[in-house]
């Protein structure tokens, strides 16, 4: 019987279409794209994680590899790649890279088109990643996700027409008022909860845009373990 990436991939391809194109204003989000790598430890199917090293932005957090896709990238193919190679230290041609498993929206704006691939190396301990930007690797097996469920929380988003400067001084940004809108709509006001999910494993916590990844990828792989 074929892996669990492998059996992945095949569901992907069969369930999902390329439809970023059509997602209204997504020529003004940031885009990025991750990488979602199974790698095998010991015999055992795992994923690869990062957890960012505290000088950077969002330091101190667990991500998977990837980034910002940059004009001269071409595709948000090579943009993954690239990231990821410069972030782990393994090289291209140690990484099978087949599906894109598809686009996540996130609330503040953000396009980010998530890869599955497969990372061929015998012990990523072996591995001289980029310490400017990544603290650790780790592994954790994917029977943890098949057999956790995540906590769920939520955090409330607001919309602020206006805020103050370090000074104190009143910045308006959106001026509802002189427009004419409702009343409620000249001071912050709050949008819809934001479903958040953490994972907890060996001392890490996954939470935030990869728990969300993990979550889906997690979902598809009970599909093919049914």
């Amino acid at each position: 019987m074929a892996d669990t990436y492998t059996r992945l991939v095949e569901l992907v391809k069969s369930d999902f279409s390329e439809y970023g194109n059509r997602i209204i204003g997504s020529e003004e989000a940031y885009r990025s794209a991750v990488l979602v790598p199974f790698v095998t430890v010991d015999g055992t199917e795992s994923i690869l994680f990062e957890k960012r090293s505290e000088n950077i932005r969002q330091g101190g957090e667990v991500c998977f590899p990837g980034g910002r896709i940059d004009e001269e990238d071409g595709s948000a193919l090579e943009a993954v790649m690239r990231e990821t190679v410069e972030e782990t230290g393994a090289k291209r041609e140690d990484f099978e890279v087949h599906e894109s498993a598809g686009y996540l929206l996130t609330r503040n704006g953000s396009l980010i088109e998530v890869f599955l691939g497969r990372m061929n190396v015998p012990d990523i301990r072996t591995l001289n990643y980029n310490r400017d930007e990544v603290e650790r690797l780790f592994t954790v097996p994917v029977s943890f996700f098949l057999q956790t469920k995540p906590e769920e929380y939520n955090a409330r988003l607001r919309f602020e027409p206006w805020y103050e400067d370090d000074d104190g001084k009143r910045v308006d940004l959106f001026p509802a008022r002189d427009l004419g809108l409702p009343e409620r709509y000249w001071n912050p006001w709050a949008y819809k909860n934001n479903r958040l999910f953490v994972y907890q494993y060996d001392g890490e916590v996954i939470w935030g845009i990869t728990a969300r990844i993990i979550y889906t990828v997690s979902k598809l792989i009970r599909r093919i373990h049914i």
